[in-house]
């Protein structure tokens, strides 16, 4: 019916806020409904709906970035009072500014501040300056969380590891993680772009914009159970909560000299049981660690480097069925007496030399060392 009404006419058509690509292919499915010269505006969070067939080479994207300072005051000025470059007073000039400084060009909460302050009184504007912080992150937070929200359950998962473990990381490695969690990474990365909620940048690190990054931080942290931690603050409260750490999913600590110190016991990973995503950056005093049992861990592909437990003396891998590789470094482990690779179903090597003499036992039942008959390892001492 639409393309038989205005397929002669020249028509300017503004489609806002599309979420489904059916929207458009109802109401503008081919550019033949419309005559020469037609314009089509569209807006949406989500890229995937502009991939249109019929419209192949005719569309032409453009990626809406946050206003420069001068267009803020103005659209800023026009909002709150109804002009964009005059001020009633020098005491509304110097508010105003500070109030386009602290929203960083975000033209939405622009509109919503501005607007909440047409026609006040001086005074108003001082009290709503004290709170204009709190107010600006809830603005934003749920202007945001309107993208989060769009997600569906095991993609908004897949966006909670980037905000709180993956920012700035490079792809290949986030693909890797992503695989062993039984994730489709291409596809959850592909998404997490056309949402605008992602960039993968020139160098192939994947970028997430801090606004976007504190909304998904601020989810996570408000979420009935943690399952992600990120900041030593947090491992604090967490770790010393015995009942809290079971529902635990990732720790990434980076642990700066100046920080107070994170207390790491055996205890509170054994009742890790959900934990899939562990990296802990400039840690010290793992000198005298002895025993390493990450036994069932369903989800291990490799084992890290052991050059930071040089004391280990019995390590434990068994019935991990995605073990394919363990680091060469346990070749300089020259106190290890004991490793139990059992069950480990891909583990088709093992990176041993004759250093290491200390190891008196290797236990391979039922792994890919037994099931390939590789044996001549052991022949090693």
């Amino acid at each position: 019916m639409i393309g038989s009404r205005l397929k002669n006419k020249r028509v300017l058509i503004v489609l806002d806020g599309v979420k489904e690509k059916s929207q458009l292919e109802q109401l503008v499915g081919n550019p033949n409904w419309f005559g020469q010269g037609s314009k089509i505006i569209i807006t949406t969070r989500n890229r995937d709906v502009l991939r249109q067939p019929n419209y192949k080479d005719k569309m032409v994207e453009y990626k809406v970035e946050f206003l420069d300072n001068k267009s803020a005051m103005t659209l800023f000025c026009k909002q709150a009072f109804g002009s964009c470059d005059q001020f009633p007073s020098k005491n509304f000039e110097d508010f105003s500014k500070e109030i386009v400084e602290r929203v960083k060009g975000h033209p939405q909460v622009l509109r919503q501040i501005g607007s909440s302050l047409y026609d006040k009184g001086i005074e108003i504007w001082k009290e709503q300056l004290k709170s204009l912080e709190e107010d600006y992150n809830n603005r934003i937070f749920k202007t945001l969380k309107i993208s989060f929200d769009d997600l569906g359950k095991t993609s908004q998962e897949v966006f909670l590891d980037f905000a709180c473990f993956f920012n700035e990381k490079k792809k290949e490695s986030v693909i890797e993680i992503l695989k062993s969690l039984d994730y489709r990474p291409h596809s959850e990365i592909q998404l997490l772009e056309d949402r605008c909620l992602i960039e993968v940048r020139r160098d192939n690190t994947i970028f997430m914009p801090k606004c976007i990054q504190a909304m998904g931080q601020q989810i996570e942290r408000e979420a009935d159970k943690r399952s992600r931690i990120w900041l030593p603050k947090d491992a604090h409260d967490v770790f010393d909560e015995p009942h809290r750490v079971k529902d635990i999913k990732g720790v990434v600590l980076k642990l700066e000299e100046k920080q107070e110190e994170v207390k790491l016991e055996g205890k509170v990973f054994e009742d890790m049981r959900s934990l899939k995503i562990l990296e802990i950056g400039n840690v010290e005093g793992f000198e005298k660690l002895k025993v390493i049992n990450v036994s069932r861990s369903k989800n291990l592909r490799e084992t890290p480097n052991f050059t930071k437990v040089p004391n280990l003396e019995s390590l434990d891998l068994s019935y991990c069925p995605r073990l394919w590789k363990i680091d060469s470094s346990i070749s300089r482990l020259n106190r290890l007496t004991l490793l139990d690779v059992s069950y480990c179903i891909n583990l088709e090597s093992l990176p041993f030399s004759r250093s290491c003499k200390s190891l008196a036992r290797i236990n391979y039942a039922g792994s890919g060392l037994e099931e390939r008959g590789i044996y001549t390892y052991l022949s090693l001492w």
